[in-house]
Formats: C-alpha cells, sequence, structure tokens
C-alpha cells in the first residue's frame, strides 16, 4: 500500500554539530536503500518551508512505522501527517484521467 507521509525536522533539536551531519548523511543512505529496495516511491523537500514529502510502498500500516521509525532522522521529526494512498479504479479512472488532461468529465 502506498503511503503520503509529510514532517517537519526540528533543526533546533538537530543543531547543526558533527552529529547533525552524521546523522543527515546516514538518513540519507537509509533513503537510498529504501529506494533500491522498492520503498519509497518518491522524495520531495517541501519549497519555502521546513518539510518533506515521502511516497513510501509499504504491506502494513506496521510495516510504515518500522520503516519510519528506524530512520535516522526520526527523533527530530515532527508533525508527521501519513495519508494512506489508493488509486482509481473503474469510473473513477476515466474522471483521473480526464482531470489529468485538464477537462472535465460529463455526467
Amino acid at each position: 500500500m502506498l503511503y503520503h507521509v509529510t514532517f517537519h525536522t526540528d533543526r533546533q533539536a538537530l543543531g547543526t554539530g558533527e552529529t547533525a551531519n552524521k546523522v543527515r548523511t546516514a538518513d540519507m543512505e537509509c533513503a537510498a536503500a529504501a529506494t533500491q529496495a522498492g520503498r519509497l516511491e518518491g522524495f520531495w523537500r517541501r519549497a519555502g518551508g521546513n518539510g518533506a514529502i515521502l511516497v513510501l510502498d509499504c504491506e502494513s500500516n506496521e510495516a510504515l512505522l518500522e520503516e519510519l521509525s528506524s530512520l535516522p532522522l526520526f527523533p527530530y521529526l515532527r508533525n508527521i501527517e501519513v495519508i494512506p494512498l489508493a488509486a482509481f479504479r473503474g469510473r473513477d479512472l476515466g474522471v483521473a484521467n480526464a482531470l489529468s488532461r485538464g477537462k472535465a468529465m460529463k455526467s
């Protein structure tokens, strides 16, 4: 199942020293490994703000929690919001395709 995860990083708690650099480096290594394993579908920084958006592919809510809590940056994450995503099916797919082309659907 795909999950949209939004969070902010508490930069004050993380600090700016050598420890912060090690945590950030280790976190990027975890992100690279999750991408290669197919668990991390996308990773974006929030423009003009502090935070990021992830799209993770996990088997369950428990697997998602394990994935997030294993991140070296996890102790510094705040305002974590998780939205489960579902693919469009049937008629909904026609609506999604029309919206992606910028066209309105007729009832």
